[in-house]
Formats: C-alpha cells, structure tokens, sequence
C-alpha cells in the first residue's frame, strides 16, 4: 500500500486519484478558505515540493514554507513565499507565530518523527486566534488530543479527512 502523506504532490494524481493539487484545489481548498483567515501571514509545514504552496500563494499576506530537505523548487520563487531549509524543532526554537498553520499531506511524516512534542511545538507557533489545518487518510486513525488545541473534522470525499485545530477558549 502506498502511503500518500509521504508523497509529493502529484499533478497527474495516483491510481486513487487521491490527493494531487487538482484534488485539493476542488476539494480541499473550499474548507480552507471558509475556515481560515485570508491575507493574514500562513505556514506551510512540510512544503516539500511548493505545490500547496503555489495554489495557496495569491490568499495570503506571506506565506513561510519550512521543509527539513532540499526541494528548492520554482514554486518557492514567489515576492510573499519564503522557504527555509529547516527542521520543525529548529524553526520552533526561533518564536514566530501564524495565523494559518498548513499540514498538508505532512503530518504522519511530522508525528513520527516527534510524538506527543508535536502539538505542543504546534501551539507555539499558533498565533492566539490563529487555525491549523491538517489533511489525512481518513482510514488512519490518527488522534488530534491536545490540552490547549481543540479540533473539529471535515470528511472531504470518501477517505481524506481537513482537521481544523484551534486553541480552546479560556475564561
């Protein structure tokens, strides 16, 4: 079974016609743009090749595309996109805060590698009204818990799941 949160995105789409940017253009970006706050400054964790980046650039402010491996790409070429060789822990280390978090197709790849480290990392990099946004196999059975972070879930299509994380109100 090929497992397409560890895969780049596909223009042509996979045998599933699974999550290519064509997909997530009609599918997944509807969500998005209804949830999140356009124009302010986004995240985009993971960013691999640009692709999510290049459909997303024209809504935001600025758009930071953070990725561990050398993928610089033409889609990172771009006045308001700024890519950094780094990984999630370094960049953490550092204190920026977004108002649109993306985990597009990144976030298996980011829970292996840093377990029960990786919502708190996430919740320091939420600006205090900011959203995360999180795309999965809906068959996966990945848990969202979090002691600051309360999410909500949107099933797109048959078995691809958007989590929209935000911080839990404090009275």
């Amino acid at each position: 079974m090929i497992d397409r949160n560890l895969q780049p995105y596909d223009a042509d789409g996979d045998t599933k016609g699974g999550r290519n940017l064509a997909f997530i253009s009609a599918h997944i970006m509807p969500h998005i743009e209804s949830h999140c706050a356009l124009g302010y400054n986004a995240l985009d964790l993971g960013a691999g090749n640009g692709r999510f980046c290049s459909l997303i650039r024209h809504s935001f402010g600025s758009i930071v595309c953070v990725e561990p491996v050398d993928t610089q790409h033409d889609n990172f070429k771009y006045p308001n996109v700024t890519w950094l060789k780094k990984t999630l822990e370094t960049y953490v280390g550092e204190n920026p805060t977004f108002v649109n978090i993306f985990l597009i197709g990144s976030f298996l790849a980011l829970e292996r590698e840093y377990g029960d480290k990786l919502f708190p990392m996430l919740e320091r990099l939420l600006f205090p009204s900011g959203k995360i946004f999180i795309m999965v196999d809906a068959n996966q059975g990945h848990s969202f818990e979090s002691d600051i972070l309360v999410s909500s879930q949107i099933l797109v299509e048959k078995d691809t799941l958007l989590v929209i994380m935000e911080r839990k109100c404090q009275y």
